[in-house]
């Protein structure tokens, strides 16, 4: 606590007593305002909706660390003390949530030395998935000790990387990464001997498969249109696979990071689609698992009896993309992207949390499952029912029609 002031300075000696006083407290007031602005933090945001659109009252609730995860407002628990100003030296004046503004826009102070953060976003407002959704630990308000360290941001998950501008805003962004990843890489080449591969197991092309190529442009990689001749059938038509030996999956089918396939549709009538990561165990009493994924009636369904991590594209049924998890003998979860399906270009990604209990689903780099998927995920079986391969595939729901796709790429990174 402060003492009274009192004017003894030898160094104001000559100066008259009144202007020695004001010298003395002007110097005083400006310590103490450098000191009490080193406690405090002005953090500033914007909540966006997964279109990026601003996200207007919106709540955000910031918990001190370690953090408990609620599952209603707010969302964590404890709540942080918010202080009043860079200068408030007891920061009890208010207390979390606070709202943004009509352009999604907030601040609140809190305390260098209380960090880090856990920050929390939820409202009407965000009744669709969002760009920065849910709960984000390890925030450090700016100037705090731990500032300069890589903390999760906007979409980040378990294992990723962040690179600048990948994603053409300016800013780090998180991408897939790990030390190991298995995959196939189309280059500008038609066909099967077009695969830049890293894929460990075999390399899978429905029969009866032609292809067109694809050139790279300034901005996309090239590609290669894969194709029929238009005959109706009650199997998949079209459709790649990867990472399987003569008998079974090879891949564990939850012990990854990060899944992600540029792939683009032909068609949304008489089509069916899917792409993800499934099971193939040719000696599999479950379900469909002993089936083929391709050239097989295994995923010419809306609902396949095999452990099934993927999105799905069904003419007749949906208008946007599905994000769906099966398990074999068991029941699917499905649940609306919001993202209406068009023959356009998508990345389609998918992440996995450190338990494998739950699958968060992304298009073009935005979360489009919010909550996370976390019913109906196949088991990590100690068995080649616990496998799984990364694949596409596409059927015409027995019509005469062509359901061709073009691939990029398809990666999985492993644990």
């Amino acid at each position: 606590m402060l003492k009274p002031f009192i004017c003894k300075t030898s160094f104001l000696r000559r100066l008259k007593p009144g202007l020695r006083c004001a010298i003395t407290l002007v110097s005083l007031v400006w310590l103490l305002s450098g000191f009490a602005q080193s406690q405090n933090s002005r953090v500033d945001g914007t909540v966006s909706t997964r279109y990026n659109n601003p996200a207007p009252a919106a709540n955000v609730a910031a918990c001190t660390q370690p953090a408990t995860i609620l599952t209603s407002a707010p969302y964590c628990s404890p709540l942080a003390p918010l202080c009043a100003s860079l200068t408030d030296l007891s920061c009890n004046a208010a207390t979390f949530p606070i709202q943004s503004d009509g352009l999604g826009n907030y601040h609140y102070y809190v305390s260098k030395t209380g960090g880090p953060y856990t920050i929390c976003f939820y409202g009407s407002s965000l009744a669709v998935p969002v760009l920065n959704a849910g709960c984000l630990p390890d925030q450090y308000p700016p100037g705090a000790a731990g500032a300069g360290t890589v903390s999760i941001l906007g979409s980040a998950q378990l294992g990723d990387c962040l690179r600048y501008n990948v994603n053409a805003d300016a800013a780090w962004d998180t991408v897939n990464c790990s030390m190991e990843v298995n995959g196939v890489y189309q280059t500008a080449q038609g066909g099967p001997a077009g695969f830049g591969s890293i894929c460990t197991g075999n390399i899978g092309l429905a029969t009866g498969t032609g292809n067109s190529q694809v050139f790279p442009t300034a901005t996309r990689r090239a590609g290669i249109t894969y194709f029929i001749t238009p005959a109706a059938s009650t199997s998949t038509v079209t459709g790649m696979d990867c990472g399987q030996n003569g008998s079974n999956s090879i891949f564990p089918i939850l012990a990854w990071y990060r899944f992600s396939a540029l792939f683009s549709i032909s068609s949304t009538t008489n089509t069916r689609y899917w792409i993800g990561l499934a099971t193939w165990n040719s000696g599999s009493a479950l379900g469909t698992n002993s089936s083929n994924i391709l050239n097989t009636t295994k995923f010419a369904t809306d609902t396949p009896n095999s452990n099934t991590i993927a999105f799905r594209v069904s003419a007749g049924t949906d208008t946007t993309y599905k994000a769906v998890s099966c398990v074999a003998a068991g029941s699917c979860t499905v649940v609306d992207t919001l993202v209406t399906a068009d023959t356009n270009p998508h990345l389609f990604e998918m992440t996995n949390n450190a338990a494998g209990t739950a699958i968060c689903y992304f298009i073009d780099h935005l979360l489009v499952t919010s909550p996370c998927i976390t019913t109906n995920i196949p088991p990590a079986l100690a068995s080649s029912d616990g496998l799984a391969d990364i694949f596409w595939t596409g059927d015409n729901k027995n019509t005469v029609t062509t359901p061709s796709a073009t691939f990029y790429m398809m990666q999985l990174s492993l644990k």
